[in-house]
């Protein structure tokens, strides 16, 4: 969450704010992780230039960003003469400060929600600090101080991929695909451990240098068990444009899919590439994608409107499969789990018909058998009854229809004497 200031950019290549909104025991709140200094916030509610935290060990230098559960300072590590981002969990909404350091909660009413987010900012830290991976930032420190948490990350100067793309505008298609293979990689480490970020945009994404991508701000990100139900109940972010329909739905990410994380993925690399922020999950579900440039080749395409599929079953269901189709190949779901996730939530979606279809795909294949034999004994009889219901319906609308017709006659005849 390293912030720097965005220069004035001429029409051609002015991008919209990447506006989150937080859901809150049911309350909508807009929040902006990379606010910048000019915008109002309460000077006194930021630690103060040259404080120092554990014993001199760091001292911050200034403020970078600020977001719904934390400030992001800029920080020097004193004893090594070196640059580190330093985030700091407070809630905007509900803390305040003592002492121009000490945290409190404003409200008594608060204290257990902030004391759960306390718990839960600790747990990303660590989280983040077991993730090693190039493309994922690095956690050098966690520490507890003045009645509330920090924790310290290399800092990066290069500011975030928004940036980049406002400053220079839209990227080739080889830079763009080079940057997103590297988000690729760093997604599929945290999806390998069970994890889901929730939060893939290109203002969480810093750039370490020129070609060189870096994943950051786990937040919002959610733990799975074994059996993919989550462990961990934190509010649910959403950055317009780029979260999925699903986070829009209490209890939609309540089970671990990595079609979460992906079309988060494919609406980064549409950025990429066309300098726009794409359109909410609510207008591609009515409306489509807009039209790419015709200079983006047809697998880059393919594989932007596959990821942003408004259906999460429709989706690639692994980063591989994802980058599969970058390179030019099929979609293709690689495990038993995902066949079976796939047809289930086609049944759940009432499009029996095409999970039957894939039912029947299976036995051909040879793959997933018995429970492609017990889907269909179910899905046939669903099948007869929502076609009975359509044949009742287009029954019922062709007699109305007749008996209008036979009265406008009548009428006509009428009027005709």
């Amino acid at each position: 969450m390293i912030n720097q200031k965005i220069d004035d950019m001429s029409n051609d290549k002015k991008i919209q704010n990447d506006d989150e909104t937080l859901f809150d025991d049911g309350n909508e709140v807009e929040v902006t992780e990379f606010q910048h200094e000019e915008q109002d916030v309460d000077a006194n509610l930021i630690l103060p230039v040259n404080t120092v935290l554990q014993g001199s060990k760091y001292r911050i230098v200034r403020k970078l960003g600020q977001g719904g559960f934390g400030i992001t300072y800029e920080g020097m590590q004193t004893g090594l003469n070196r640059k580190v981002a330093i985030k700091e969990f407070f809630m905007k909404e509900y803390c305040g400060r003592e002492d121009s350091t000490t945290v409190t909660c404003t409200l008594l009413d608060n204290s257990k929600k902030v004391q759960s987010s306390q718990k839960k900012f600790l747990k990303e830290a660590r989280m983040i600090a077991d993730l090693q991976h190039t493309n994922i930032v690095k956690i050098i420190d966690v520490f507890e101080e003045n009645n509330t948490v920090y924790y310290v990350m290399e800092h990066i100067e290069g500011g975030s991929l928004q940036e980049y793309v406002v400053n220079r505008g839209c990227l080739s298609e080889k830079k763009a695909l080079s940057l997103i293979r590297q988000i690729a990689s760093a997604l599929d480490c945290v999806h390998q451990r069970n994890i889901l970020h929730l939060d893939v945009k290109p203002a969480n994404v810093m750039m370490r240098d020129e070609d060189t991508a870096v994943l950051i701000d786990f937040g919002i990100s959610k733990h799975y068990g074994e059996t993919g139900t989550q462990t961990t109940s934190s509010n649910v972010g959403i950055s317009r444009g780029y979260a999925p329909i699903e986070q829009y739905n209490e209890g939609g990410v309540a089970t671990f899919s990595p079609a979460t994380d992906i079309y988060s993925l494919g609406a980064t690399l549409s950025f990429m590439l066309t300098g726009q922020r794409p359109p909410e999950a609510q207008i591609v579900l009515s409306e489509g994608l807009p039209l790419f440039p015709k200079k983006i080749s047809k697998s880059t395409r393919e594989a932007i409107t596959a990821a942003m599929r408004p259906t999460r079953a429709e989706r690639p269901q692994s980063i591989e499969a994802f980058l599969r189709i970058i390179d030019g190949g099929k979609v293709v779901v690689e495990t038993d789990s995902q066949i079976r996730y796939v047809i289930e939530q086609l049944e759940i979606q009432g499009e029996y018909k095409e999970a039957y279809l894939r039912c029947m795909d299976c036995l051909e294949k040879g793959i997933e058998v018995e429970f492609a034999q017990k889907k269909c004994e179910i899905l046939v009889p669903l099948m007869r009854k929502k076609n009975k219901a359509t044949n009742r319906w287009m029954y019922f609308l062709a007699i109305v229809s007749s008996i209008v017709f036979f009265i406008a006659c009548f009428l006509y005849a009428i009027m005709s004497n």
